[in-house]
C-alpha cells in the first residue's frame, strides 16, 4: 500500500475496537486526514504520547480504502500546558471540533493549519484563554469567507459612521447597516463598545491579543450567533466551556 509523510494536528481521537484509535486530523496543507492507530490505546504503544490531542505530529501513514494508517509518528509541538488543564482543553475542544467540522479530505486551505496551530500555541492558563478562543473562532470562520463588516453598511455599502453608543447589525445580511437599510431589514442594536473588541480580535494576531475589556461570555454569545447562522454549526463542544464564560 502507498505510503505518505504528512505535519498535521490531532483535532480528535475516538475508539476503535478494544485498543485501536481512530485519529481526526488536519494537515499542513489543510486538508482532514482520518487514519487509525492500531494498539494505540495499550501503554506500550510507539503512538501512546505522541497522537495526542492538540499535538502537532510528524506523522508516516499508508492509504487504506475508508480510512489510512498511521505507522509511526514525531512530535512536533506539544501544547502540553493544555491538556493538563481541564479547562483548557474545553476551549481549545471547541477550535478543534469547528476546524474538524469545516475541513475536507483533499480540501486545499493552508492557513487554516497555521491559524490552528498559532491559537494552540498561544493557549495557556492565564486569562488571555477566553479571548484567544473567541479570536480563533471568527479569524477561522472569517477564513473560508465568513468575515462580518463593521464599517460599510452590508446591504447598499454606505459608511456606517461611529455615532452614538449602539450600530445596527444583522447576523443575517453579514454586518452593520446603515439607519435607512436596517429600517427596512431584521437587525440587531449591539455595542460600539462590543463591535469594536469583535474587530481587534479578528485583525489581531495571537500574539498580541489581550483579555477582552467586556465579558468572554458576550463576545461568545456572538460568536455562537454567527456560526450558527452562517455555517449551521450547533458545535457540542459550548456546552463544555462551563465557568470560562460566567
Amino acid at each position: 500500500m502507498p505510503t505518505y509523510h504528512a505535519q498535521a494536528i490531532v483535532l480528535a481521537k475516538t475508539k476503535l475496537a478494544d485498543s485501536d484509535l481512530i485519529y481526526t486530523l488536519l494537515s499542513d496543507e489543510g486538508s482532514q486526514l482520518r487514519a487509525v492507530g492500531k494498539g494505540a490505546r495499550k501503554p506500550t504503544s510507539k503512538l501512546s504520547g505522541t497522537m495526542e490531542l492538540f499535538h502537532t505530529v510528524d506523522l508516516l501513514a499508508y492509504k487504506g480504502r475508508s480510512l489510512d494508517t498511521v505507522s509511526d509518528a514525531k512530535l512536533v509541538a506539544a501544547n502540553r500546558a493544555i491538556v493538563s488543564d481541564v479547562r483548557l482543553v474545553a476551549l481549545a475542544s471547541t477550535v478543534a471540533e469547528l476546524v474538524a467540522k469545516l475541513s475536507r479530505s483533499g480540501q486545499i486551505e493552508p492557513r487554516i493549519f497555521e491559524m490552528t496551530g498559532s491559537y494552540l500555541a498561544a493557549l495557556d492558563a492565564d486569562q488571555r484563554a477566553p479571548t484567544l478562543t473567541v479570536a480563533a473562532l471568527l479569524k477561522i470562520s472569517a477564513q473560508i469567507g465568513f468575515r462580518p463588516e463593521f464599517h460599510s453598511c452590508v446591504l447598499c455599502g454606505s459608511p456606517v459612521l461611529a455615532v452614538g453608543s449602539y450600530r445596527d447589525f444583522s447576523v443575517n445580511e453579514g454586518g452593520v447597516l446603515c439607519s435607512d437599510c436596517a429600517a427596512q431589514s431584521q437587525s440587531q442594536s449591539l455595542s460600539a463598545e462590543l463591535l469594536a473588541e469583535l474587530e481587534r480580535l479578528l485583525y489581531s494576531t495571537f500574539e498580541a491579543i489581550v483579555p477582552a475589556a467586556l465579558p468572554p461570555r458576550q463576545l461568545f454569545a456572538f460568536v455562537a450567533q454567527w456560526l450558527e447562522c452562517h455555517l449551521q454549526l450547533h458545535l457540542k463542544s459550548y456546552r463544555s466551556l462551563g465557568e470560562y464564560f460566567e
